[in-house]
């Protein structure tokens, strides 16, 4: 899962509001996966990286616009990270601020729900309907 962007400067409020940015996975997948009750979610990230890219509410238009301009059927999960199994940090990533990881697999019950998260018709994305960066 990839997720860069703007600083969100750390607040209970921000970590409240983390929002999981599922690199390349297709919302039928996270319908499926939820439908079904598996139980963990392991992106390749883990293995290679040690953590999933996650970014908050305010940072995740800015990291599709970045990282996947164009690209349809992706899937945008809200997280609850009161419900996380694994440890969720903010780590600072050079020139662009403080940015959360997931250090191990996500646990499927703490995705509250699953937008659909279209590109618009340049190729950029909006936040869904039911959702506002605060």
């Amino acid at each position: 899962v990839q997720a860069t962007g703007a600083s969100l400067g750390g607040s209970d409020a921000d970590l409240r509001r983390v929002q999981d940015w599922m690199q390349g996975e297709q919302l039928p997948y996270w319908k499926r996966q939820l439908r079904e009750r598996e139980d963990l979610y392991q992106h390749a990230s883990l293995a290679t990286e040690g953590f999933i890219h996650c970014s908050t509410l305010k940072q995740v238009v800015w990291v599709a616009d970045k990282f996947f301009r164009g690209q349809s059927e992706l899937a945008l999960l809200k997280i609850d990270p009161e419900r996380l199994w694994a440890e969720l940090r903010f780590d600072p990533v050079e020139g662009l601020g403080l940015f959360p990881h997931l250090y191990g697999s996500l646990n499927l019950d703490a995705v509250v729900q699953v937008f659909d998260f279209p590109p618009q018709p340049n190729g950029r994305f909006t936040l869904p309907e039911g959702l506002a960066a605060g």
